[in-house]
């Protein structure tokens, strides 16, 4: 019986078939695959990659918003930076210039491209263009550019840029 088992043994190591068999019988012992979960891994994969593209569309929205955020930002800043230079503007001529006697000496000392419409003296700058409105002691708005300098009480100076504004006051 010895020789006989010996040449099934050597009979199986020279057939393929059988060594795949027996490979197959191994697998099957040691990894035994119930017939209801086949595919489940195709399903959990697509679970996992539905849930890695819920998370980078999360991850693409927070970074456009924020981008947004940043550049709404810059905008408001450069539109405050426009308001802030024509009220510099405006209150260096007022206050260094003794000729100034109506809202037209201001704009003309406030020099570039300022001028004065309906009482209210508009330029363009490098980034933006301000506007500046002028109020007299009973808070009316001063409409003409021949009114006296002497009778501002306040001064409004608004900035725009990119469809942004920003505004600044002064009383004096």
């Amino acid at each position: 019986m010895g020789s006989n088992s010996e040449s099934n043994k050597n009979n199986a190591l020279h057939n393929p078939k059988q060594l795949i068999m027996k490979e197959k019988i191994k697998k099957e012992k040691i990894f035994p695959r119930p017939a209801n979960q086949q595919g489940s891994i195709l399903a959990f994969s697509l679970i996992i990659m539905f849930v890695l593209m819920i998370i980078a569309i999360g991850v693409a929205t927070v970074s456009v918003k924020e981008r947004k955020m940043s550049s709404d930002t810059g905008k408001s800043i450069i539109a405050y930076q426009a308001a802030d230079s024509g009220m510099e503007k405006t209150l260096q001529a007022i206050v260094n210039d003794a000729s100034i006697v109506d809202l037209d000496d201001v704009a003309s000392s406030i020099g570039g491209e300022a001028s004065c419409t309906g009482g209210e003296i508009n330029e363009i700058i490098t980034l933006g263009n301000y506007s500046i409105l002028f109020y007299d002691n009973a808070d009316n708005l001063l409409e003409d550019c021949t009114d006296s300098a002497g009778i501002v009480n306040r001064i409004k100076s608004s900035g725009s840029y990119s469809g942004t504004n920003r505004a600044v006051e002064v009383s004096l």
